[in-house]
């Protein structure tokens, strides 16, 4: 686990939070695993593995949620027009390709490849070459099914309080679908 809070990186860096991602407050089923805190709208992680943690999650979440491509997906990350092209031609992949190979179900190295070129895009290559490889790798593979988020939309959890038991039994079939994946993983590798 590194340590990656100095005042001299960015600040994904700084928050343990390398792909950037929403914090979650309690109102949403939050905070993730690991989250301390919010840096604007931004989560704050004890470690970079929670971080990276809460990202792959977030990242099978949104494709669950529909979100299939690059080009569907990068924009629910940033505003960035060229975001999905850049991480499209760090992976050798066309921006409207479907990413189930990667995320369903969950190929672990492939997920960082995306993870890794998303991280790119969001902190910078140099500092996304602090992040050790052994991060990613845990990160991902702590991917459980405790504390799962499943958002209604695009990377926002409904407050609608209707929603309830749907959200629920969502979060209960998702819950049930990552730990296969995660067993999954860990048999293949």
């Amino acid at each position: 686990m590194a340590d990656l809070s100095s005042n001299m990186l960015s600040r994904g860096l700084r928050d343990n939070n390398p792909l950037n991602i929403n914090g979650l407050t309690s109102a949403q089923g939050g905070p993730w695993l690991g989250q301390t805190g919010l840096d604007r709208q931004e989560g704050i992680f004890s470690d970079v593995i929670y971080g990276i943690r809460a990202a792959a999650i977030q990242l099978v979440n949104d494709y669950n949620n529909g979100y299939t491509t690059l080009n569907t997906l990068i924009p629910l990350w940033t505003g960035n027009t060229n975001y999905a092209a850049n991480v499209a031609s760090i992976l050798g992949m066309n921006i409207d390709d479907d990413l189930g190979e990667i995320l369903n179900p969950v190929n672990a190295s492939s997920l960082k490849a995306l993870m890794i070129a998303m991280c790119i895009n969001e902190i910078g290559q140099n500092y996304a070459a602090l992040i050790p490889d052994s991060d990613w790798d845990t990160g991902i593979a702590n991917m459980t099914t405790q504390q799962l988020f499943v958002s209604s939309g695009p990377a926002v959890q409904s407050n609608n309080a209707t929603n309830t038991t749907s959200n629920n039994n969502v979060v209960l079939y998702a819950s049930i679908a990552i730990g296969v994946m995660v067993l999954l993983l860990v048999l293949t590798d």
